[in-house]
């Protein structure tokens, strides 16, 4: 794969936007049963970077990412990181490739991606605990996930005037 170097628009735009979205995961959106599910949205700005700037995220930055979303998320500390760090060896590959495909690959790798994740997370959770949790929540986070890829990456391609749509 090609090295780019990354303009300071670019380092800027990738520390703001992953910023926000560790921002947006730390919303309380109430508790219980009653809580909105809320979709991970610092799996949508791992992958977006991945895929259209891979030298801006690298392994070290998905590491920190993933340390800073499991302090915030409560949880095992550790599973997020893990499951990030794992999900991001499938894509890295392929991101070349995605970069230049259709959007509709990019969403299909992108449930790919964000099903390991999710899988790996929820199943680190669940071995503390000597039982499986629930699977509705995450399932259901799962797929808020998924239907936010598609806003979240027009957005940031619209935005940013990466490549075409």
């Amino acid at each position: 794969m090609r090295r780019r170097s990354l303009s300071i628009f670019t380092v800027f735009a990738i520390i703001v936007t992953a910023t926000c979205s560790l921002a947006l995961s730390g919303l309380p959106l109430g508790a219980g049963a009653g809580a909105a599910i809320w979709p991970n949205f610092l799996l949508c700005v791992v992958f977006f970077w991945m895929v259209h700037r891979p030298s801006g995220m690298p392994t070290l930055a998905i590491l920190f990412l993933g340390l800073m979303d499991d302090l915030i998320g409560g949880g095992v500390l550790g599973a997020g990181i893990l499951a990030l760090l794992l999900g991001s060896l499938f894509v890295r590959p392929a991101a070349e490739s995605l970069a230049r495909s259709a959007f509709g690959m990019r969403w299909s790798a992108f449930c790919g991606f964000a099903a390991v994740v999710f899988f790996i997370e929820w199943a680190l959770n669940s071995v503390p605990r000597w039982n499986t949790i629930q699977t509705g929540m995450p399932f259901a986070q799962f797929l808020v996930t998924v239907l936010a890829y598609f806003p979240v990456s027009m957005m940031f391609r619209k935005i940013l005037r990466i490549g075409r749509t």
